[in-house]
């Protein structure tokens, strides 16, 4: 699949699609133990790190508008996994939350498509239903500058570096980019 950048379109099998017809080609699929096989090769595929099966325990046992998986007509091209914190973890309600994006992923091959941007115009927009989830956090590597001017498109803000933050890849270093919703 090529992008053409001068005429807005993506081309297969020489058939155009104008990139901002990709919404609608889109379908959404809640992860659960069915899936869970298909989000490990995604991940692998994807990201620089294993995760271990405590990552995709965590993933089933959180809310299922938070974690799914892209689907481009029939093939899996991006997913995203978060989980619900509290703000403040000594707080005992539930009044004062954060959705941290754990993984957030698309296939190299379709990262010029906007299925990124659909996807986190889709967890913003969930979180901003829940009146209790005040932003949306996530880390990046350092070295990830693309990462972080797409996220500073949908108004995150780099709230800090942390050293060390990765422990099996480099650089471990991470940026810290938070979203406030209210």
């Amino acid at each position: 699949m090529t992008s053409t950048e001068e005429n807005n379109t993506t081309s297969t099998n020489n058939t155009a699609t104008p990139t901002n017809d990709i919404r609608s080609k889109l379908h959404y699929i809640d992860i659960g133990e069915r899936q869970l096989e298909l989000l490990r090769t995604l991940n692998a595929v994807t990201f620089p790190v294993q995760y271990q099966e405590q990552f995709y325990q965590q993933v089933l046992h959180s809310p299922v508008e938070y974690n799914f998986l892209v689907n481009l007509t029939d093939i899996t091209v991006g997913a995203v996994c978060c989980r619900v914190e509290k703000i403040n973890p000594d707080d005992k309600s539930d009044q004062n939350l954060k959705l941290y994006i754990m993984t957030f992923g698309v296939l190299a091959a379709y990262r010029q498509l906007k299925i990124g941007s659909a996807m986190l115009d889709r967890i913003i927009a969930a979180a901003s239903k829940n009146s209790h989830i005040q932003e949306v956090h996530l880390h990046v590597q350092i070295n990830n500058d693309v990462a972080v001017k797409f996220y500073q498109k949908f108004g995150f803000e780099l709230k800090d570096t942390l050293k060390g933050y990765y422990k099996r890849i480099e650089p471990a270093d991470a940026h810290h980019l938070v979203k406030k919703l209210r």
